[in-house]
This record gives structure tokens, C-alpha cells and sequence, in this order.
């Protein structure tokens, strides 16, 4: 960190990064003109990708799951250097399909799962954010240590909940 002088020419000085110092998302980001992802077919049922701007977890997210696939004879990721922001994807498949084919459908499909995944999420998180509020309020204007009893239906069992959850 250096010190640099505020831009709007106060005196105050703040920390702010070194002039050298990368861009934190630079590895996020494509370059001007830059493909996300470069396929070099070598025969209609085997292709090797390039994505750039990725790493191992979408390598092997997309590995994986061309794996579950009957079609897809060969499927592994490369990371040449943790600081290169690329892996390289071989895919290989039977003649019933195309590797590209076989890459496109995958990436559907993990698109599909992702989407259902955050609106799960969103989802449980509304929930528990209603029962958190519902507590507050009947710890507020119930007992005097703000615990809450919650049975199930049958009343069987009693939990004590607290209301600062």
C-alpha cells in the first residue's frame, strides 16, 4: 500500500493500491475481442476447448457431468498454471453425438441445475428470514425471556427456541 493524495485535492491522505498492483477481477474478465470458449475439433466425435477466464471449478463441474453421459467415451480438464486463467477440456464421444454437441448440452444442463440451486436458496432463504421475524415478534409481546415453545402438531415434543436467532 502507498499513500496517495485524495483526488479532490484536500490534504487528507487515504491508502490506496500501488500504481503496479492488477486488477482484482482482471481474471473475470475477457480481453477485448477474446472468445470465452476456443474449440480445436480434431475429428467430429473428439475436440479439445479452451475457456478462458475460468479454473478448476467449472473444469471439473463440466468433466463430471459429461462423464454421466452413456455417449462420452473421454472426458478431463487441464490447468497448465494456477495463474494462467484458462483450462484446457478433451472431450471424446461415440459417433452417436458430437463433442461440441455433447459440451453445449452439458452446459445447459449445469445451467439448469445452477438456476435451480439459487432459486432454492432464495427460497429457504425467505423462509427462514419469515421465521426469524415471526420469532422476534412473539418473543417480543410473549414471555418475558423472550423464548418461544414450538411444537409439532401432535404437541409431543416442545423445543425452546430463542428469538434472537
Amino acid at each position: 500500500m502507498t499513500k496517495i493524495r485524495n483526488p479532490t485535492g484536500s490534504q487528507r491522505l487515504f491508502y490506496g493500491l500501488a500504481e503496479d498492483t492488477p486488477d482484482h477481477d482482471e481474471h473475470t474478465h475477457l480481453d477485448d475481442g477474446q472468445r470465452k470458449v476456443k474449440e480445436y475439433a480434431e475429428s467430429e466425435n473428439m475436440s479439445v476447448f479452451t475457456f478462458y477466464k475460468k479454473d478448476h471449478t467449472l473444469g471439473n463441474l463440466i468433466s463430471q457431468r459429461l462423464l454421466t453421459r452413456g455417449y462420452v467415451t473421454f472426458a478431463a480438464y487441464q490447468v497448465d498454471h494456477p495463474h494462467a486463467h484458462l483450462f484446457t477440456l478433451r472431450v471424446s464421444t461415440d459417433d452417436s453425438v458430437s463433442a461440441k454437441d455433447a459440451v453445449v448440452e452439458c452446459c445447459m444442463h449445469v445451467i439448469q441445475d445452477l438456476e435451480k440451486l439459487k432459486n432454492s436458496s432464495q427460497k429457504d432463504l425467505g423462509a427462514e428470514k419469515a421465521v426469524k421475524q415471526s420469532l422476534r415478534k412473539c418473543g417480543k409481546g410473549g414471555r418475558p425471556d423472550g423464548d418461544v415453545d414450538v411444537s409439532d402438531k401432535a404437541g409431543a415434543s416442545h423445543e425452546k427456541i430463542r428469538s434472537d436467532v
